[in-house]
Formats: structure tokens, sequence, C-alpha cells
């Protein structure tokens, strides 16, 4: 037991929902033909990446369906380069729709259907929270460098490329 004042701090913690545990990840790899072993060198899946689904992977062009409705087709490239990417870290699916399980099924169906390979996905989680991240990859993001707070204004004009897109017709 810890010393800590906090009733929370006493209870053994189970792993967050979402979360691939041990045996979901070592079932993925077997089922992928992935070593469970961490590799070592440089292509060892040290970090994590966090990449947004919709307007990044999922072309959204028909907006808000649902938590488990992605009916658009996926962002040109996307697939290809997140079964690229994989190979490299590990990339948790940074999204809004991963807050419910049925949200995170979808996804994961969604990338199945689109082609991204088994092995691939044992490299995909679906977290229902903001992971710790090396980058994260949004496209309603915006670049903060320590110094640069965006105005109020420039808030309002910013617009993800998707949206932007349809306000030039």
């Amino acid at each position: 037991m810890s010393g800590s004042p906090f009733p929370a701090d006493h209870r053994v913690q189970a792993p967050r929902p979402g979360r691939a545990g041990e045996r979901v990840r070592e079932r993925r790899a077997t089922q992928a033909d992935v070593p469970t072993e961490p590799a070592h060198g440089p292509d060892a899946h040290k970090w994590t990446i966090a990449v947004d689904c919709d307007g990044v992977l999922h072309s959204y062009t028909s907006g808000w369906q649902g938590a488990d409705e992605l009916p658009d087709p996926p962002v040109p490239g996307a697939i290809e380069w997140l079964e690229d990417v994989t190979k490299h870290f590990e990339v948790a699916i940074n999204s809004t729709r991963c807050r419910s399980v049925g949200g995170r099924w979808a996804v994961e169906g969604f990338l199945r259907r689109h082609g991204l390979s088994e092995q691939a996905l044992a490299h995909v989680h679906f977290p229902p929270y903001k992971p710790a991240a090396l980058i994260y990859i949004d496209d309603r993001g915006y670049r903060f460098d320590g110094e640069n707070f965006p105005s109020v204004d420039a808030i309002w004009r910013a617009k993800p490329w998707g949206v932007a897109e349809k306000l030039r017709v």
C-alpha cells in the first residue's frame, strides 16, 4: 500500500479499455506472423505516433454520421502510408470515434475493408483518450512553437482541408 491519502491510489487499476493488453497484442502478432519479442535497432517499434481518423485516414466527405459509421473512402494514399509507417512506429488512432467501443470497432473494420494488412493492424491501437505520442497527425491541428498563440480571428479562419475545399466551390 502506498502512503497516499487518496483512496484511488490504494486500488489495483485494471488496464484501460481500448488499449491492447498483452494477450490481445500477442494474438494479433501471432495472427499476423509478427514476432512477439521487441525488436532491437532501427526497426524497433519504440515510439508511438497518433493519427486522427476523419480527414486523415477517412475522407469524411459526408460529415458526421455517428461514431460507428465511416461511409466515405480513405484519403488517397492513406492506407499505403499507414501500411508503411507501422513498420517503424506503433500507431494510436486519436479520434473522438474511439471513445465508444462501437467506434473503435468501426475504425478497425474500415482499415481492414480498405486493405490494411493484419501485420500492420498488429501495430495499430485504438485508445479512447489522447495518447502520449511523438507526433499528432490531424487535419484540425495548429502547430504551436512556444510563442505563436493564434488570434481569435486566426482560429475562426482555420479550416480542415476537406472543409476548405467545400467552401471554395
